[in-house]
């Protein structure tokens, strides 16, 4: 089987990331690991509360109509069936 150089470079640089990775992984090993766990929970839940804001923020001026503001509120306070009744005492 005949292997390009592109390809002796692509396995050289994969083996180059798996032995970073595992030298990461010893790492991590190394450490206290309740801290590490404890770092990387808040880390996910930091950007979790992030996500979600910009979810939300994301929503404002969604609502798209050719009507104007007042034009629509106008339709609103003109579809309310709101009738005059009679209380009793």
């Amino acid at each position: 089987m005949n292997t390009t150089k592109e390809e002796t470079q692509s396995l050289s640089e994969t083996k180059s990331i798996s032995e970073t990775k595992l030298e990461l992984i010893e790492w991590i090993l190394a450490l206290n690991s309740v801290e590490v766990i404890n770092y990387l929970t808040k880390q996910r839940e930091e950007i979790e509360k992030a996500e979600k804001q910009n979810r939300f923020l994301e929503l404002f001026g969604a609502w798209e109509s050719e009507q104007t503001g007042d034009e629509l509120v106008k339709e609103i306070y003109d579809a309310r069936m709101d009738t005059p009744r009679e209380i009793e005492f």
